[in-house]
């Protein structure tokens, strides 16, 4: 519309003022003149032509210049008016220009260079204002487009989270399938809390078996991180001890459990682990790599912590591990854990710690394994005030009953 004429339809009662005009603005503009406001009035409601601008005057027979503008702005508000007036009351003028919505005024008889002026200072307001509904309805447009594709990405992003959820699910249904029972053995009672980051899957494993002589093999990992990544790295645990034999020292096999997840991971992931194996003499073997260090609390009000040793597994292969022995009496209880238990935070940001846990374990040594452990799940929870855990949990235990069953072994 930059470039085109804008149609300026003038209203007058005087054909000579009309010719004059019409003439004085032919080259800038799209002129049409009518002699009355009515006829302009059905002009305007007929809709043949758009007009841009009107131009009229105030006084003419029948309906006055003021009542025709205003109409004119009920049928289209956006025509842009100017009145030509003989008044010399002020007040009327006033009046006139508010009732009529008119955008200016010209008083008679005018001026030629002011006349146009004026018509021009209209043209572009008129521009100005068509220029500027045409960019409130693109963006308008342009904000119902991002509307709908907001709405179709959610829709999408909806649809990819309940896909992704129902993956981990399934994932973690098959993570809880795969974990081992507890074996029934009569000189051992078992009991645990495995709790996945968030309730999803988990970065902790565990494995529990009974090897050809009668001996129990319990293996705790955590792997680096949690959720899905550590996850398949507990799978590759659990496929690498089911390939070992049960019966392989504890330090071998975890050499030959390293030795697997290096030539799988190749260093970039690894898994903290200890490994126990407890005959039914109570003859208690240990090798850790990079682990929390196993607790032992005997009945006499003693207790040890087995110290920690070793690379942690997938790191670097060809390591050697350290066997630890221990002689575990009737109603020793032997505790094995991941950091989740010892690094759960509280509203200060301080860790639970070994300390407390040792103390926990301690005051409750004359319970049974499980209650112990709910003793400390309540310690956790009211130590964190309530604040979750920040990482995968795992905590086990067994106590060691002296009361060994060797008549499966004949």
């Amino acid at each position: 519309m930059k470039d085109e004429k804008l149609k300026i339809l003038i209203v007058d009662d005087e054909e000579a003022i009309l010719s004059s005009l019409q003439f004085l603005l032919r080259k800038e503009y799209d002129v049409t003149t009518v002699t009355s406001a009515e006829e302009a009035l059905e002009m305007i409601e007929r809709g043949d032509t758009t007009h841009h601008l009107v131009l009229s005057d105030q006084r003419m027979k029948g309906m006055q210049g003021h009542d025709l503008l205003k109409k004119v702005n009920e049928i289209n508000p956006d025509v842009v008016s100017i009145l030509i007036t003989g008044y010399s009351d002020m007040n009327s003028l006033v009046k006139a220009v508010n009732e009529g919505h008119i955008f200016a005024y010209i008083s008679k008889p005018w001026n030629t260079d002011e006349l146009k002026l004026l018509i021009s200072r209209a043209s572009e307001h008129y521009r100005v204002r068509a220029k500027n509904m045409q960019l409130t309805q693109e963006l308008k447009e342009i904000n119902q487009s991002l509307e709908t594709q907001v709405e179709e990405r959610t829709h999408e992003l909806s649809k990819k989270k309940q896909q992704l959820e129902e993956d981990l699910d399934i994932a973690k249904q098959f993570q809880n399938s795969i974990l081992p029972q507890f074996p029934e053995v009569s000189f051992l009672q078992f009991d645990h809390r495995y709790i996945p980051y968030a309730g999803g899957v988990s970065g902790d494993v565990y494995d529990v078996s009974v090897n050809g002589d009668g001996d129990v093999n319990v293996f705790l990992g955590d792997a680096t991180g949690h959720g899905v990544a550590a996850a398949f790295m507990t799978m590759m645990v659990q496929i690498g001890l089911d390939s070992i034999p049960g019966d392989l020292s504890v330090d071998k096999t975890m050499q030959h459990l390293n030795d697997l997840l290096t030539v799988r991971e190749k260093g970039e992931k690894f898994v903290t682990g200890i490994y126990l194996r407890v005959s039914p003499a109570g003859v208690l073997h240990s090798c850790n790599a990079g682990h929390p260090a196993a607790v032992i609390i005997f009945q006499d009000d003693a207790e040890a912590v087995l110290d920690t040793r070793g690379l942690p597994l997938g790191l670097f292969s060809h390591r050697t591990y350290e066997q630890d022995t221990f002689e575990l009496h009737p109603g020793a209880k032997v505790y094995v854990y991941t950091d989740g238990v010892t690094e759960w935070v509280n509203a200060d940001d301080k860790l639970f710690g070994k300390k407390r846990l040792l103390e926990v374990l301690k005051e409750h040594r004359h319970k049974t394994v499980g209650e112990t452990i709910d003793n400390l799940m309540e310690s956790l929870n009211q130590w964190s005030g309530g604040l979750p855990c920040s990482d995968d949990l795992t905590i086990l235990g067994f106590q060691y009953t002296g009361q060994a069953d060797y008549s499966a072994l004949v």
